[in-house]
């Protein structure tokens, strides 16, 4: 055969024959096959390979990619894991082997889409979903894949990764599979930039420690930060009471927080977004005097008219009546739903859509969680509009 195939053996140039290679490869040694397979991937790069030799090249990695030695597929990989004119059908070959075969090319190989990338992850193998999110680059369909896939430390490597696109949504979603994550907590308050509503969820939830960070690093009105280290409160407190099995406990919680005048208008929201029906009965029944069943029958019965009587006797703010009828009627659907083996995710997306509806609602807000939602609703009396950096301001 005329053809040869230029292979940098030892530092020092060298042409071998197609034949020769051949030889090469049939090798009963592994250590010789490996040998070739270095020899070979290394001239694949060299952009001054013709045509012809680039085509020979690809033929023996092909064949050298599917050896029955690992060492002889791992040498393969890691000598052509950053070519940027590998074929795709190497790569996956290559990305679809065992994990010490696949993490140089799920790392490095830019001929992978994101879409041969999200059929991987979708595989759910820890290790090779945590090299993709040690990506230099991820899409948000990716970055969104990972994130409904992965374990924490896969999730915790893509938020910490500056090249990983993660759209806001996706945060949420990150800190919503892993609400006590502290290491995840820590990879987005990291990162250079954070949409203001998952800043303000941060501050709410995350340790004194990483919420000074945050501010610092971010930046945020500090009465804004103290609105939503109350609603960090008020969280922990709503979790505390849905917990408790019986309604007598119930009552005795709602009037211990009535005494201390901690039963606020946003904690009892929040309840009704979260589907927390009983908790919200009884506070109203405690706050207006009307007995229980009678609260739960308006509720119930959906009669705006009734609703508002009662939430008057309530005295709670007027300001905030629509967000109550709105998050109300939907709570009450969600109950009715809750026998149909609805899980927790399902509520999560429930709480999505009626935030959602109350932003439809008031011009003025944008929220697009619920802690945001909170957020603006406590300062809709005092505040208006944005500032440039998505902030509720004052008016001036």
């Amino acid at each position: 055969m005329t053809e040869m195939l230029k292979v940098d053996s030892h530092g020092a140039r060298r042409f071998l024959s197609f034949d020769q290679v051949e030889r090469l490869v049939e090798d009963n040694r592994a250590t010789t096959r490996a040998a070739t397979a270095m020899a070979v991937a290394d001239a694949y790069g060299d952009k001054l390979l013709s045509p012809a030799e680039r085509e020979m090249a690809e033929d023996v990695l092909a064949l050298l990619a599917r050896d029955v030695e690992l060492e002889v597929r791992q040498a393969v990989a890691e000598h052509v894991k950053a070519c940027p004119f590998l074929p795709r059908s190497l790569a996956l070959t290559l990305a679809q082997d065992v994990e010490t075969v696949a993490l140089p090319v799920l790392r490095y190989s830019d001929v992978l889409t994101d879409d041969d990338l999200i059929q991987i992850v979708h595989q759910g193998e820890n290790v090779k979903v945590m090299e993709i999110a040690r990506r230099k680059a991820l899409g948000p369909a990716l970055s969104e894949a990972v994130v409904e896939h992965g374990t924490e430390a896969a999730v915790t490597l893509l938020v910490s990764n500056e090249g990983a696109e993660v759209t806001e949504p996706v945060m949420g979603q990150a800190m919503d599979r892993f609400p006590a994550s502290r290491t995840i907590e820590r990879g987005l308050i990291n990162r250079r930039e954070l949409p203001p509503a998952v800043i303000a969820r941060l501050i709410g939830q995350v340790s004194d420690e990483l919420r000074l960070r945050l501010v610092q690093r971010h930046g945020m009105p500090e009465e804004i930060v103290e609105t939503v280290v109350e609603q960090g409160s008020e969280l922990a407190v709503t979790r505390s009471l849905s917990a408790m099995a019986g309604p007598d406990e119930l009552v005795r919680m709602v009037d211990e927080l009535m005494a201390a005048t901690r039963l606020t208008p946003t904690l009892l929201l929040r309840a009704l977004c979260c589907g927390e029906l009983a908790l919200f009965e009884i506070s109203l029944a405690r706050m207006s005097g009307m007995a229980p069943d009678k609260v739960q029958a308006i509720l119930k019965g959906g009669d705006q008219a009734a609703f508002q009587a009662l939430y008057d006797s309530a005295a709670l703010p007027e300001d905030f009546f629509r967000a109550f009828r709105i998050a109300a009627r939907s709570a009450v659907m969600l109950l009715a739903r809750r026998g149909q083996g609805q899980d927790q995710e399902w509520q999560a997306k429930f709480t999505r859509q009626i935030v959602q509806k109350i932003a439809i609602e008031y011009d003025r807000l944008d929220p697009d969680n619920l802690e945001a939602l909170l957020s603006q609703l406590s300062h809709l009396r005092d505040w208006t509009g944005t500032s440039r950096d998505g902030w509720l301001r004052p008016d001036a």
